[in-house]
């Protein structure tokens, strides 16, 4: 009797030791995300808000815009294409003219949607910024009985982006 009392304290906690195993995997950190939503576009950049100084690290933004009523896809009849031009910096500028002097990685959307962006480090400790602008373009084919009548016309939308990060020396 005391033999198989002993076995099942063991088995007991055993079991408890693998399921506070199991609990710890499944519970993960919240990305961190900063959002923006306005009248005609709004945005999600995916990218953790603390950072090691001189490590490249990815993110994502998720996106919607107003061209999203002219087409979902990047397939149909209508071109269309979506890319987010990126920099790294230490002061926040939110002027669109000074973003396109500055900006230098540019990265195209998989869907209409998302947007990775990768190999993304900050040579500076302390906060900085990620900021840049979204472009989204539509190409629209007038087509008409002969081929010199046919016409195309680009709608295009930028949209400017930009995260707080704050970066920690190891």
């Amino acid at each position: 009797m005391k033999y198989i009392l002993y076995l099942s304290l063991i088995l007991f906690f055993v079991s408890c030791k693998q399921e506070n195993k199991n609990l710890k995997k499944t519970i993960q950190k919240k990305p961190y995300y900063t959002s923006y939503s306005g009248k005609e576009s709004s945005w999600d950049l995916y990218f953790p808000d603390t950072i090691v100084l001189n490590r490249k690290y990815k993110g994502r933004i998720v996106y919607k815009g107003i061209l999203d009523t002219i087409t979902t896809s990047f397939e149909d009849e209508h071109s269309r294409y979506i890319k987010v031009v990126l920099m790294t910096s230490d002061k926040l500028n939110g002027h669109l003219e000074t973003l396109r002097k500055m900006a230098k990685d540019t990265f195209g959307a998989i869907n209409y949607r998302e947007i990775p962006f990768y190999d993304i480090s900050f040579k500076k400790p302390g906060v900085n910024y990620i900021q840049g602008y979204i472009i989204d373009q539509v190409f629209l084919e007038a087509k008409g009985t002969k081929p010199k009548d046919s016409l195309v016309r680009m709608i295009e939308k930028q949209v400017t982006v930009n995260c707080k990060v704050f970066v920690k020396k190891e």
